[in-house]
């Protein structure tokens, strides 16, 4: 993945602090790749042409954040649209998803509860300040807590078999939804 020619490099510039351009490393396959960007402790950065599908570089940067010393935020982008995924121990993942509109009007979006500026700061600064509120433990335990109430409120509807499809996902605020599939009848 490395091109011929084209080393990394690192600069200390005008944000004032250690930056790596295309910062190598192993992938979980054993295979050489490289981050477009990289902060020890702060981020690891992915870069994709205009229009190109956010989540394959994505999926490119999880396969070597090991070798980036698993940074808390985990960013792609195609300079068009940015999202940063958080990537915290034990924490619930959140991602922050803005445009370069949102970007210049700095408010807070459906997709960005917090101002895109902000985000950027964050990022670069102080990377804690972008740590979800809840543990990937507190989802569970409120994903199970809808489910005892929905299995509940099914027994009292009068259904005598239930079968449930379970499907925990975590908005970008935070908030759990489940969803249950319910079959038969009493």
């Amino acid at each position: 993945m490395r091109r011929a020619g084209r080393a990394a490099s690192s600069f200390r510039g005008f944000l004032g602090c250690d930056v790596h351009i295309r910062k190598g490393g192993t992938t979980i396959e054993g295979k050489p790749g490289f981050a477009d960007v990289w902060k020890r402790g702060y981020f690891g950065w992915e870069y994709k042409g205009k229009h190109k599908d956010l989540n394959v570089a994505y999926q490119q940067l999880l396969k070597y954040r090991e070798d980036l010393d698993d940074p808390p935020l985990l960013v792609v982008c195609d300079l068009e649209l940015f999202e940063v995924h958080t990537n915290f121990t034990g924490t619930a993942k959140q991602v922050y998803r803005f445009s370069l509109d949102d970007l210049l009007k700095n408010q807070a979006t459906a997709d960005c509860n917090v101002p895109p500026i902000e985000v950027l700061r964050a990022l670069f600064n102080a990377p804690a300040r972008l740590r979800p509120d809840r543990s990937s433990a507190d989802v569970t335990e409120m994903a199970a807590r809808e489910f005892a109430t929905r299995a509940e409120a099914a027994g009292e509807a009068g259904v005598a078999t239930v079968s449930a499809v379970l499907t925990v996902g975590s908005s970008g605020g935070g908030r759990v939804t489940a969803n249950l599939l319910w079959t038969g009848q009493g």
